[in-house]
């Protein structure tokens, strides 16, 4: 860290921290001392290399400034290690004092005593001159009733320093699933591996119809659970393909904002998967990242086989000749509009050009096969797709139900 009164607290000690300020503050209060206060610098995600979870730990900085006492402040305590010494040295947020007093053992400078203590202060003036002062010569040096009191206020901040160091630390054998989180790529990389080898995917609303687990559940079950041996799992290495695939489903996923409009399916997957991570709330929705993103790719294929399929029709026929077509009937809709009722026929030749006619009583049906004499009335561009335009169609040769 680049400041000593910067400390890492993980988000499951911060709590138990919040509540040790209040307290020492709420004595503070009592005393007409300073509040104690901190300030959450920024969130530092940690990954584990080995479970691949990821910790959230709070970058914070404690404050707190000595309250005065006859134009001295308490700057630190010293506690004096007696076979060697030396002092142990602590120092109250955003103040210094001379490296001296790392070597001065148990010295009083205000009675000049030589003996062993345990503790002593370090109080500087307004002049920036230091003093260290047994804690038996406070009253005396400051001429106060009760003096302790305010060294008390050391104590407390060295309370809290203790507490802040040891929020870094994490008995991470009693953090829950609900608690965990994962990297998002490496939970997507397991869920194409678990989809590869067990050949599904299964939602949380079609597993509960089913009243089984998820693919999302199982998947995070068998990521978190310490008490699986790796041989009883469904993945026991990640293959170079699932790898792949999982990579280009998440840069899909995070191109979503790109589009105009989202559903809202679609709106919840790109924000889960912006965060980088997987928590228990999201785990569901972004384990049906796999399986999203290859029907996103089914779509995309469907639509350039029928723009294939749109380009290759042709006009046929000549415009304003009656000529004889042998047509295949591939749709029919009725039509009712403010001149009455209609019938679209939309026909198909064995070079698949396209021909529509709009029927006021004759009518054929899908999949029949049918030898017409029609007009050709127009050739026109309906949706990148070019179809021939018939009237007055008349029926000339029996029709066939192609089967």
């Amino acid at each position: 860290m680049n400041n000593i009164n910067e400390y890492l607290i993980h988000e499951s000690n911060f709590p138990a921290f919040e509540e040790k300020v209040e307290k020492l503050n709420k004595k503070a209060i009592k005393l007409n001392f300073p509040a104690i206060t901190f300030e959450i610098l920024e969130t530092v995600v940690n990954i584990d290399e080995k479970t691949k979870r990821a910790e959230n730990f709070f970058k914070i900085i404690l404050n707190g400034e000595s309250p005065k006492l006859n134009g001295w402040k308490f700057i630190a305590r010293l506690e004096t290690i007696k076979e060697q010494k030396h002092n142990l040295v602590f120092v109250i947020p955003n103040e210094n004092i001379p490296l001296a007093y790392r070597e001065s053992g148990s010295q009083c400078q205000h009675c000049n005593s030589k003996r062993y203590r345990k503790y002593t202060y370090v109080l500087m003036n307004e002049n920036g001159e230091y003093k260290q002062v047994g804690s038996s010569c406070l009253k005396d040096f400051l001429g106060h009733t009760d003096p302790h009191n305010y060294a008390k206020y050391l104590e407390w901040m060295e309370q809290l320093t203790v507490c802040a160091k040891e929020g870094e630390t994490v008995d991470r054998g009693s953090i829950s699933s609900h608690d965990c989180k994962y990297e998002l790529d490496y939970f997507v990389y397991y869920v194409a591996e678990y989809i590869k080898q067990t050949g599904y995917f299964l939602s949380k609303s079609k597993a509960e119809q089913l009243e089984r687990s998820s693919t999302g559940d199982l998947v995070w079950n068998e990521m978190f659970n310490r008490m699986m041996k790796q041989n009883d799992k469904i993945v026991q290495s990640i293959s170079d393909e699932s790898i792949e695939l999982a990579n280009k489903a998440i840069e899909w996923a995070k191109e979503l904002g790109n589009k105009e409009k989202l559903n809202d399916y679609q709106h919840n997957l790109y924000l889960s998967c912006m965060t980088n991570l997987v928590d228990y709330r999201s785990k569901g929705i972004v384990a049906s990242l796999i399986t999203a993103y290859q029907y996103d790719l089914e779509l995309i294929k469907k639509k350039e086989v029928e723009k294939q399929e749109k380009s290759s029709s042709q006009y046929f026929g000549t415009i304003g000749e009656r000529e004889i077509f042998t047509l295949t009937v591939v749709k029919k809709s009725h039509i009712e509009s403010y001149y009455g009722s209609s019938i679209l026929h939309v026909f198909e030749d064995e070079n698949g050009n396209i021909a529509t006619w709009f029927s006021s009583n004759k009518e054929f049906e899908e999949g029949e096969t049918v030898t017409i004499k029609a007009t050709v009335k127009e050739h026109k561009e309906y949706r990148d797709q070019k179809q021939t335009i018939l009237t007055r169609c008349t029926e000339v040769k029996k029709s066939k139900k192609v089967s």
